[in-house]
């Protein structure tokens, strides 16, 4: 059949359990339809996902399915001239042909989350992010700047970390952001950076939701064992 009747699946960092979670449905259905998966995680490193990509290409497997780094679409140009097919998931680039993006809309997400803010009596609100060039995080970004300014025309925050200063800065943003921007309300917009942030609120006692509400996206096991349940964004990782 000249068929190997194998997937390889990159993921962004196993580690986290959108990934995990993602790559075990992903094995369920390619079994389900007869095939085996190859794992890989690229740890959001770029030099890492081109090498795992030459490793699947070089094993001829029948599809590839990836969760591409910043800066390493580049290298998908290896997968083109390979010919094996290929979907890319929770990412997009522009140079990419836009029907092979799986993935959520993450501008409307965080116009969600905005209106739900309002909605709810928050009318301070400040969203942590990361430092990145990907899209789907800027997305998420834009769609709750440009959200408040348009529906609430509210005063808003949005602070911008480093990854790898991730742990070493959350505290001392945090801390600004409630005492002396005075917000009432933190959107994390990553479940790494709401852990971190949980971890300080739980540290200085800050009470949420009375001193200060807190909106995740993504989903992350800590969340159950906060002292009080908190609001999150799920993403509908088995569709």
């Amino acid at each position: 059949t000249n068929k190997t009747y194998t997937l390889g699946l990159i993921v962004a960092d196993i580690s986290n359990i959108f990934s995990s979670e993602l790559a075990q449905y992903i094995e369920m259905e390619a079994h389900n339809q007869g095939y085996n998966v190859i794992f890989a995680s690229a740890y959001e490193d770029a030099m890492r996902f081109k090498s795992i990509v030459e490793v699947f290409v070089a094993k001829q497997l029948d599809g590839l399915i990836l969760a591409v780094p910043a800066e390493a679409d580049v290298y998908l140009d290896i997968v083109e001239r390979s010919g094996i097919p290929y979907v890319i998931m929770d990412r997009e680039f522009t140079a990419i042909d836009p029907h092979k993006f799986i993935n959520i809309d993450n501008y409307a997400a965080s116009a969600e989350v905005v209106t739900h803010l309002f909605e709810s009596g928050f009318k301070r609100p400040a969203a942590i992010t990361l430092q990145s060039s990907l899209k789907h995080l800027n997305d998420r970004n834009l769609g709750f700047v440009e959200s408040v300014n348009k529906r609430y025309n509210s005063e808003f925050f949005l602070y911008e970390i480093p990854e790898k200063r991730l742990i070493d800065s959350i505290e001392q943003i945090i801390m600004h952001a409630i005492e002396q921007d005075k917000v009432d309300v933190l959107y994390f917009l990553t479940n790494r950076i709401a852990m971190a942030g949980l971890a300080v609120l739980s540290k200085h006692n800050i009470e949420v939701p009375d001193q200060v509400g807190v909106v995740c996206f993504d989903q992350a096991d800590a969340y159950t064992v906060f002292k009080t349940p908190l609001t999150y964004v799920k993403q509908p990782i088995a569709e």
